[in-house]
């Protein structure tokens, strides 16, 4: 993948400075890298320069790249990007809270999308398999019982601010349960669409009620797609929703700081990036409130509580 390619040569880089430094006997690499003189790219017939490929395409094909031309460039044009670079706090906050930072931010961009748009997504996150030979992902799902209790716990003035961080606890829990069953093949995406391609591979009659079912095609539209990505070279990534109405977000934990990028075709991602700001912010009084109650009651001996945050100014600009 493109990302890898990237962290391959930011490693090589940095590996080849230390070797400088320290001597190649002392640093090894992972990354094998062949240098090359351009001048001998010819008599080793090694073609590493970009060339322009040639089709040969008839009138027909001509004529429908030209509409494809065109139905890409509307949807493009019409597509969102926005950026929020939020800077309050990161996963080192989060940690010392007793939350997972992913579970954290995943229940914030669920709550988010529940507040702008009044019901909870089918929310897709893609979980590593990596334990597994050639193991890639597993589709996570956001969208948990506890995670609809805290959704609707959260605006609502008639629950205590200790009550709503014990729910958020709960949902973070629920939510890094679901991704560790993901990661140990005990997901359920993957496992269902792997049965449905063998028996359409080896039967010829219908495919079970199960695939036709209202549960089974909800499962597979995403209406909010996901990834987490922690590649140090890079300082934002993000990619488009995969459904119409959807919203595709990229997003960064950093000890300090949480970047997101955000897409969509249809919702107003000017709201989305506030409302998701908002949510950050309010979480953050939240934990300040729950830990002025511990130490009322004994029960905490930090020092240090984080203070209620001021209005702040969004810090996302708009991808053109």
């Amino acid at each position: 993948t493109v990302l890898r390619l990237f962290s391959d040569v930011m490693t090589d880089s940095f590996v080849k400075f230390a070797q400088s430094i320290s001597g190649k006997s002392k640093v090894k690499t992972h990354v094998q890298s062949i240098r090359v003189d351009p001048e001998d790219l010819e008599s080793l017939n090694i073609h590493l320069l970009p060339r322009k490929l040639k089709f040969d395409l008839n009138k027909k094909a001509k004529s429908e790249l030209k509409l494809c031309t065109t139905a890409i460039s509307k949807q493009i044009k019409s597509l969102q990007s926005l950026v929020l670079e939020y800077d309050a706090y990161g996963s080192t906050l989060i940690k010392s809270n007793g939350f997972s930072p992913d579970a954290f931010v995943q229940l914030a961009m669920i709550c988010t999308f529940y507040t702008v748009k009044g019901f909870l997504p089918n929310q897709y996150e893609a979980v590593m398999t990596k334990a597994f030979k050639n193991g890639r992902t597993e589709a996570g799902r956001a969208a948990t019982l506890p995670a609809l209790d805290w959704c609707r716990a959260f605006d609502n003035p008639d629950i205590g601010d200790e009550e709503k961080i014990e729910l958020l606890k709960v949902a973070t829990k629920a939510h890094s349960a679901m991704t560790r069953r993901c990661s140990k093949g005990e997901g359920v995406d993957r496992h269902l669409y792997g049965l449905k391609c063998l028996w359409q591979k080896q039967r010829e009659d219908k495919l079970p009620d199960l695939f036709d079912s209202p549960g089974y095609k909800k499962l597979g539209v995403s209406t909010m797609s996901t990834s987490n990505c922690g590649n140090p070279a890079l300082r934002c990534f993000g990619f488009g929703p995969v459904t119409e109405a959807g919203v595709g977000i990229g997003y960064m934990i950093r000890e300090y700081d949480i970047n997101f990028t955000i897409t969509s075709w249809e919702v107003n991602l000017e709201t989305f990036r506030e409302e998701l700001a908002g949510y950050l912010n309010q979480v953050l009084y939240l934990m300040k409130k729950y830990h002025e109650l511990q130490k009322v009651n004994g029960e905490d001996n930090s020092d240090s509580l984080p203070s209620k945050p001021k209005k702040r100014e969004l810090l996302g600009e708009t991808l053109r």
